[in-house]
């Protein structure tokens, strides 16, 4: 990455439980491993995501619900948005919107609305957009839709397709069935995007034991493992385990994130 790059990552999937927060909470460690510092703007349930995190800015979709009342409407509402950017752009350092599952026509209308692709580039900002989804169908069909609607109302965002085998492989459909036939529409197109991520499955619910208590994959992955037994309520042993198969996990997707989003 030049001096003058600064990376805006946009991180979007069709549904909930796509595995989309896992995934840019992984590129934002991804980032720090590098001696970066960046923010990562949640939209999301204040249900689901609980209090903010150190470098996080949480964007509660209730207060975009009940946004009657702030100029701008619902889009007014992701005001902390446009502070979260203005603070990387200070600091030079990288900016991460997580937009909650099923939020897509609020994205795209948002991305249309704010001319948010243009507003970054004044501020010296590359962008990025991840596009998440698993191995069913109508996430495949979504990614494809997510990706036409983002080259209308965003051309300069460079997409990524992260295929996330966390619902089962892509490598396994049974011919004719609707997971192919989506398959196969979209892996063409992406073809011609900037790059992909194959995302494999964690295994024993690995990440959840550390993610409910607040911690992060480097957290997980480089604290003594006592502490971790006693932030996460677990055994030393069960600890081992879940990190042994987060390392594993660890070790496929950072190389990836390395190779198509600028770390450095």
């Amino acid at each position: 990455m030049t001096k003058e790059e600064i990376p805006a990552v946009d991180v979007n999937a069709y549904a909930t439980g796509e595995g989309k927060s896992t995934i840019s909470t992984g590129i934002r460690d991804c980032f720090r491993t590098k001696g970066r510092d960046p923010t990562v703007v949640r939209v999301e349930s204040g249900s689901i995501a609980g209090a903010s995190k150190t470098g996080e800015v949480l964007i509660p979709t209730e207060r975009i619900l009940e946004a009657a009342d702030i100029d701008g409407g619902a889009f007014g509402a992701l005001d902390p948005l446009w502070d979260a950017a203005e603070s990387c752009a200070s600091r030079r350092e990288p900016l991460i919107m997580d937009w909650a599952g099923g939020q897509s026509n609020l994205h795209s209308e948002f991305l249309n609305a704010s001319r948010l692709e243009g507003l970054l580039s004044d501020k010296g900002f590359t962008t990025y957009s991840v596009i998440v989804t698993t191995s069913r169908a109508s996430s495949m069909v979504y990614a494809a839709e997510a990706c036409d609607l983002t080259a209308k109302v965003a051309p300069g965002f460079r997409r990524i397709l992260a295929l996330n085998a966390k619902d089962g492989p892509f490598d396994s459909f049974v011919s004719g069935s609707p997971e192919a036939k989506a398959y196969e529409a979209l892996a063409p197109e992406a073809q011609k995007w900037a790059g992909r991520l194959l995302i494999p499955r964690i295994e024993g619910n690995a990440w959840q034991v550390f993610h409910a208590a607040g911690l992060s994959f480097l957290d997980a992955l480089g604290r003594p493992v006592n502490e971790l037994a006693e932030l996460t309520g677990r055994s030393p042993m069960v600890v081992n385990v879940c990190r042994s198969m987060l390392a594993a996990w660890w070790s496929k997707v950072e190389p990836q994130i390395v190779k198509v989003l600028p770390t450095r």
